[in-house]
């Protein structure tokens, strides 16, 4: 059986797509369970209805609010089935999203796929996940690819699948740890490793953007936005920072050294130690940029400044 973690907090605009779309899966042996983090609009109504109308639906009320990574890991423990998929309130499942996700995790400990983007309105826009990443093939030797992992992450929470085994190694989450689905992926590496098919599971919302927001990797717009968006630079410095902090919980709870070269290329890039950073850069350059377009290594490079 697989169990579906969901949870949810003042999410009744999108919910019922949500859970009408798990229902319509082409795999219907799953529990849904759920846990409502104190939600103040009708989210715990909708709930209730289709837990009346379902057993598979298992809800939960937390006591007090609890935060979006504490609600999660809450959710995941209480799940009882062989396997666990994550899903988020607001997103559309394809109706093949367990099915694919179940045939492609074989003896690998998590598999994840890819997504489609659409607005907050559902409409599509034309691009997936894994485009905006500038991310053009994936490494099929899993030690290249668990390299590329500990410098970067693909894997996006809900359209991830995990044996059970791993909720022992992975809760509870450390408590510098931001990003559940990396944290998963890198602990499922220590394990029986991990998978990814590029095939699309799920329309995954994204709010306030239209078609012409969103769009695919640009080498002269990912620099300036760099150049020009003061935000921008704050946040990839905290993400150098989150990436350091989550290795560094990864040593300690998997106790391996595996993860040493990520945290000193990360140090050396908070602490703008251009050098070194450049030449691990270019050495590892073919494991790190999964793209042999010249503008993704460009518009990467140029970021190593900053």
């Amino acid at each position: 059986m697989v169990s579906i973690a969901l949870t949810t907090y003042n999410g009744a605009k999108y919910l019922r797509e949500q859970l009408d779309s798990i229902l319509l899966q082409t795999i219907q042996d799953f529990e849904v369970v759920i846990c409502d983090d104190r939600s103040c609009d009708s989210t715990w109504c909708i709930l209730e209805e289709y837990a009346r109308k379902d057993s598979r639906f298992k809800i939960y009320r937390n006591e007090k609010n609890l935060g979006f990574l504490r609600n999660f890991e809450q959710a995941i423990s209480l799940c009882t089935g062989d396997y666990i998929a994550l899903c988020d309130q607001d997103d559309i499942w394809l109706n093949n999203h367990v099915q694919i996700l179940l045939e492609h995790i074989s003896d690998y400990t998590l598999c994840g796929a890819n997504a489609l983007l659409v607005d907050g309105d559902n409409k599509d826009l034309n691009i997936t996940l894994l485009d905006t990443l500038g991310v053009d093939y994936l490494p099929q030797n899993q030690e290249d690819f668990e390299f590329f992992l500990f410098h970067s992450n693909v894997f996006q929470g809900a359209a991830l699948l995990f044996k059970k085994e791993l909720i022992s190694r992975a809760l509870p989450f450390p408590k510098n740890v931001e990003f559940h689905d990396h944290w998963f992926a890198l602990v499922a590496c220590s394990m029986d490793g991990v998978n990814y098919v590029n095939v699309p599971v799920l329309r995954y919302r994204q709010h306030g953007m239209n078609v012409t927001d969103n769009k695919k990797f640009s080498l002269f717009g990912k620099i300036a936005e760099t150049l020009t968006n003061k935000q921008k630079r704050i946040g990839i410095k905290k993400n150098r920072e989150s990436m350091k902090n989550i290795l560094l919980s990864y040593k300690d709870r998997c106790g391996t050294s595996v993860a040493d070269s990520a945290i000193a290329y990360f140090d050396n890039l908070i602490n703008h130690r251009i050098g070194q950073t450049c030449r691990y850069f270019i050495k590892n350059k073919n494991k790190l940029l999964l793209s042999k377009r010249i503008n993704v290594f460009f518009a990467r490079f140029i970021k190593l400044f900053y």
